[in-house]
């Protein structure tokens, strides 16, 4: 989701959305059951996560990715200051 939204012009809700309505498809299409609250939530995560990037002023082509051994180290600082 963050790579296809730094390397392209469209916003972070539409891609999120796009995902997840073709895992919903996939799951249906080999036998899952699809009620009401799966396809809201399908539909509504996506916008969701745009707005709570846009109300903590969070730009998700600027995020920084760490190697699990970073985060390993940057948590570890942290927890034993």
């Amino acid at each position: 989701m963050v790579v296809l939204t730094k390397k392209s012009k469209y916003p972070l809700w539409k891609i999120k959305t796009c995902i997840e309505v073709v895992v919903l498809s996939i799951g249906y299409f080999l036998g899952g059951t699809v009620g009401v609250g799966t396809i809201i939530s399908s539909i509504c995560v996506g916008p969701l996560i745009q707005y709570f990037f846009k109300m903590n002023n969070q730009d998700i082509k600027l995020l920084e990715h760490r190697s699990v051994i970073r985060e390993f180290q940057f948590l570890k600082r942290k927890v034993l200051k």
